[in-house]
């Protein structure tokens, strides 16, 4: 209760007892009553107003404001507490860390870091952490007690399924950025040098000019090592843009057609 108003409802307390003790005792019992009343009220309202205050952070506390996903995408190299449900089990495809797909009504994002062992799709993760870059990929960057699993067993969402010829040449709608997608194709080798030596791109056969990079360094996962060039497959993982402009998709599950 606020020091202000227990002072002063002590102090009307103690001047409406000495009123009372000189009416008769009839009426005593009705101004002692809607007294009470009244002194109660006040307590509900000195809560009333150190709540707000009790909630404010205390200096040097870290503050990760809880956001959507879509939210989130927006607040580059920003702390964000973002909750969804794991889309596939922890991988490593190229970030260099283990990762996993969260998914929430208005997108998806990665999520990298301490992972626990026993994570598993349809988790519902609460992840307090930093929103980062990881080469045109972003990533929520988990502080080390950041990640907590709400609950269990909840549906996974299902990747929205795409066409590689359809696929705009330049840019990439709002909507499909960081979304879990499934995509077909051909595995053609990557023709670019240096840095993504040991990935592929995924093209259509109808139409030139038309590929996706898959982002898969040689060795990242035991899953993808029998990946054979020229055949077709169908690959679930999510979608976004490279610095240079150019679709990419970060692999969680490959299907051979």
């Amino acid at each position: 209760m606020n020091p202000v108003v227990k002072v002063y409802a002590l102090w009307l307390l103690l001047l409406t007892m000495l009123i009372v003790s000189i009416l008769p005792l009839s009426i005593q019992n009705h101004v002692i009553r809607d007294t009470a009343a009244v002194f109660q009220q006040m307590k509900n309202m000195g809560r009333a107003v150190a709540a707000p205050f009790a909630e404010l952070p205390k200096p040097g506390m870290v503050v990760y404001p809880s956001v959507s996903v879509l939210e989130a995408r927006h607040m580059l190299e920003q702390n964000v507490s973002v909750e969804g449900i794991v889309m596939s089990k922890p991988g490593s495809a190229g970030t260099g860390r283990p990762w996993v797909q969260l998914q929430d009504p208005t997108g998806g994002i990665l999520v990298s870091g301490e992972l626990p062992e026993t994570l598993q799709p349809g988790d519902r993760l609460r992840v307090d952490g930093v929103v980062g870059d990881n080469q045109g990929v972003l990533e929520v960057r988990a502080t080390d007690s950041g990640i907590q699993v709400v609950e269990s067993g909840q549906d996974v969402p299902r990747a929205a399924p795409l066409k590689v010829e359809d696929l705009p040449k330049e840019g990439l709608p709002a909507s499909l950025k960081g979304t879990a997608v499934t995509i077909s194709g051909v595995v053609v080798p990557a023709s670019e040098e240096g840095s993504d030596q040991g990935r592929y791109r995924l093209a259509a056969p109808d139409r030139a000019g038309h590929s996706v990079r898959v982002r898969l360094a040689a060795g990242d996962s035991e899953a993808f090592s029998g990946i054979q060039e020229g055949m077709r497959y169908e690959i679930t993982g999510i979608l976004s843009l490279t610095g240079k402009y150019e679709h990419e998709i970060v692999p969680y599950r490959f299907v051979k057609q």
